[in-house]
């Protein structure tokens, strides 16, 4: 038997997807197989949607609501039941390999980063056995089309920010300045055209609150900072957040606990907790 869909997710899930080809699109892209998906002919939304929380609950796709609120939350991200139902979901971030690719850029002639301390963090995380980590550090933008040959859950940029843009390395080691406005498109593309779906976006950088707008809808959770980052306290912050992703409901709800810790840790992080910026807001429980 298979998790069932709550009565909030099926009344969405009928208000943003018609029987036909909205509801086969997002069936498909969540791994139902066109078997198991019930005749679109002649039925209301409604009963079309309770004919795959059916089979939802008989088993039929493993995982598939999770995989369902998922895939509806990517497409949807301002939908507020699927982007809940979606870091809520233990099939998304609390069981299984959550897999990683930490991209990290420091240029000549910038402040030194941390980015390579920072990954050295992710990868101590990674030890706990819940996490597979992929690396591109000195990093082009370019080296994002790792993604197109070994998909990832989470893309954490580990890079310097100046305003709404994020600066990588050249050829030669030099700035390559990436405005956020083109890097969601580049994130665009690869969603709409190579199949790429990120559950999460750690946005590892200064100022990275000028550069989130853009890339909001490129993931169904996020993490980023405002104001300057202390080399130290970021560090401590990545090998939190990582860890956290242990048993957290989703990749924010692991951040306000990752910076909670860095603050137990070194209250001189006090600023890094009081500049977290996380979408959605986990809701408190209680």
């Amino acid at each position: 038997m298979g998790e069932p869909l709550r009565q909030a997710e099926i009344v969405a899930l009928a208000k943003a997807f018609a029987p036909g080809p909205p509801a086969r699109g997002l069936l498909l892209e969540a791994g139902f197989p066109p078997e198991s998906m019930p005749s679109a002919f002649g039925v209301l939304s409604t009963d079309f949607w309770s004919m795959v929380a059916e089979a939802v609950t008989t088993g039929h796709v493993l995982d598939g609501r999770c995989r369902l609120m998922v895939a509806a939350a990517e497409r949807l991200p301002a939908n507020e039941v699927f982007v809940r139902s979606a870091a809520e979901c233990r099939g998304a971030f609390g069981n299984g390999v959550l897999r990683v690719l930490v991209v990290g850029a420091q240029p000549h002639g910038q402040q030194r980063l941390r980015a390579d301390r920072e990954l050295r963090a992710v990868l101590e995380a990674a030890e706990l056995g819940h996490l597979q980590v992929d690396s591109r550090p000195a990093a082009a933008v370019t080296d994002l089309r790792r993604l197109l040959d070994h998909p990832a859950d989470v893309l954490h940029l580990a890079c310097h920010g100046d305003g709404g843009d994020l600066l990588f390395e050249d050829t030669t080691g030099e700035e390559q300045r990436v405005s956020a406005v083109e890097l969601a498109r580049t994130l665009t593309t690869y969603r709409d055209h190579g199949r790429v779906r990120l559950r999460g976006l750690v946005l590892g950088s200064c100022h990275g609150d000028q550069a989130i707008t853009p890339l909001k809808d490129l993931a169904a959770e996020g993490v980023a900072h405002t104001g300057i980052l202390d080399d130290d306290c970021a560090v401590a912050f990545a090998g939190h957040l990582y860890r956290e992703l242990r048993h957290a409901a989703g990749l924010a709800s692991a951040a306000v606990l990752a910076a909670r810790h860095t603050v137990l840790e070194d209250d001189l992080c006090q600023s890094l907790e009081d500049g977290l910026v996380v979408w959605p807001r986990p809701s408190r429980e209680g």
